[in-house]
């Protein structure tokens, strides 16, 4: 059977050559051009805020860069990859504003100078933050737009320069770290630690308790005695566990996250190492708390990406430090982390 390479889509033979497809190169020492009536078109390229994103296609392409958008003129396919970057503490519906408003100017502008080319908007936006915004738009049903990041990104090559060479390596392999949901009938913990490292002493305590429909039950975000961090951990555990037993007596099965792998091990049995981070009385505190759900309690981890919103529990103890149950009104920006948590939001780790 015959094959061919995935290149000859791109205009290029199995060796990388090109064979006048899309992309053509311009040689600089190449022949003359032929008479301007003979002359064959080349492809036309734009790419608007690329930035230096662009250098990998210096060696088969002529790249003409300029700030006036009239350079695109003629253009067969448009790539628009400017974008509004997030503000500290910006919320992502006014972030989606300020890139909807630059949209509004480059694509208009884009469309007189080549009314006729296929243009790809790249965003940097996470749209599976609005996939309601998206369903009311469209008038469909919200379970019917799904948009999120794939679950494992790619490694994908680098072009760099050393010493005035091309070296070709790699960028660190990168995954999506989402929160997911505890199955029917279980509800989940999730319990962070935080300890400054600066001279002020300070250290507090996070954690949230969610349904199977990522619906908040119980939150609480307190301050604590300065400890190392596998003690501050430890103290979050069992504030959260006390949170489920007492004030949540009718969770009936218990599953917990945090993302301190030591102590996750040590709960689960599979080190003994971790031990002197905690003490046997605050170990022994702990599994007396765990078993006392008649369903059953199971320990596991998680990275911290997946884990933020009782990371934002911590840095808000700073703050207003407090406990929030059932429909209490939470904080603005803890409540659109639990959002984007029941939304699926993923969030990329370099492993």
């Amino acid at each position: 059977m015959e094959t061919s390479s995935s290149l000859s889509e791109l205009g290029f033979d199995a060796d990388g050559a090109s064979s006048g497809g899309f992309f053509r190169p311009v040689a600089a020492d190449g022949p003359c051009s032929p008479p301007p009536t003979h002359r064959r078109r080349l492809t036309k390229v734009s790419v608007i805020g690329a930035g230096n994103h662009a250098e990998a296609f210096l060696p088969r392409t002529r790249l003409v860069s300029d700030t006036d958008i009239a350079v695109t003129r003629g253009s067969d396919l448009a790539i628009v990859t400017a974008g509004a970057r997030q503000i500290p503490g910006e919320m992502r519906l006014n972030l989606l504003r300020r890139n909807v408003a630059l949209f509004r100017k480059i694509v208009p502008a884009l469309a007189e100078h080549s009314l006729d080319a296929t243009p790809l908007i790249v965003s940097n936006l996470d749209s599976s933050s609005f996939r309601f915004l998206l369903a009311e738009h469209l008038d469909v049903n919200a379970q019917d737009v799904q948009v999120s990041w794939p679950d494992v990104f790619l490694s994908l090559p680098a072009r760099l320069g050393r010493g005035g060479g091309a070296v070709v390596t790699a960028f660190p392999p990168v995954v999506c770290v989402r929160w997911t949901p505890p199955p029917p009938g279980w509800y989940k913990l999730n319990f962070d630690g935080s300890v400054c490292r600066d001279e002020s002493g300070r250290a507090s305590i996070g954690g949230v308790i969610r349904d199977c429909t990522g619906r908040l039950v119980a939150a609480f975000a307190e301050r604590t005695d300065h400890a190392p961090i596998g003690v501050v951990e430890a103290l979050a555990l069992i504030r959260g566990l006390h949170l489920a037993a007492e004030q949540c007596c009718f969770i009936y099965r218990l599953l917990v996250e945090g993302d301190d792998l030591m102590l996750v091990q040590l709960l689960r049995g599979e080190s003994r190492h971790t031990r002197r981070r905690i003490s046997h009385d605050m170990e022994g505190k702990i599994l007396e708390l765990l078993g006392r759900f008649p369903g059953g309690c199971v320990v596991q981890h998680i990275y911290r990406e997946g884990n933020q919103v009782a990371d934002t529990l911590c840095r808000e103890a700073y703050l207003s430090p407090g406990v929030w149950i059932n429909r209490s009104i939470l904080p603005f920006h803890i409540y659109e982390k639990v959002e984007d948590d029941r939304h699926g939001v993923a969030h990329a780790r370099i492993l």
